[in-house]
């Protein structure tokens, strides 16, 4: 994952420069990241350096909490995918429960995609 991060080449402007904080040969990603490169990170660099290397259920979890994650931090939201984001979001924390540790999950896992569509739902797009 690090090597791919170190090699990939976006548009200018995109997202901050990962030379910094991606170190290949510790395997780290170290450095402050601001919130926009972390919405990026989520949304698109994570999932493809697994494509192939992790178990079908894992990367399909996976890939459901990124789709949940760009529905949700789109520009423009529709209130019927909200309703079907607030539903299929606790499935997919159950799927990835059975995969990654207890200690993975600390509150702020449940506050932020639990309540992220509720909020966006309730607070109606203006």
């Amino acid at each position: 994952m690090c090597k791919f991060l170190s090699d990939l080449r976006v548009s200018n402007g995109y997202s901050s420069n990962r030379g910094g904080w991606v170190n290949v040969t510790e395997r780290k990603l170290t450095g402050t990241l601001k919130s926009h490169d972390c919405h990026v990170f989520v949304k698109t660099y994570y999932l493809p350096p697994f494509v192939g290397k992790l178990d079908k259920d894992v990367y399909k979890a996976l890939v459901e909490l990124s789709l949940f994650f760009n529905y949700s931090w789109s520009k423009s939201l529709k209130v019927d995918i909200l309703q079907k984001l607030v539903q299929s979001i606790a499935i997919t924390l159950c799927k990835l429960e059975d995969v990654f540790p207890p200690s993975f999950f600390d509150i702020m896992v449940h506050l932020t995609t639990i309540y992220l569509a509720t909020e966006a739902r309730l607070a109606r797009p203006l």
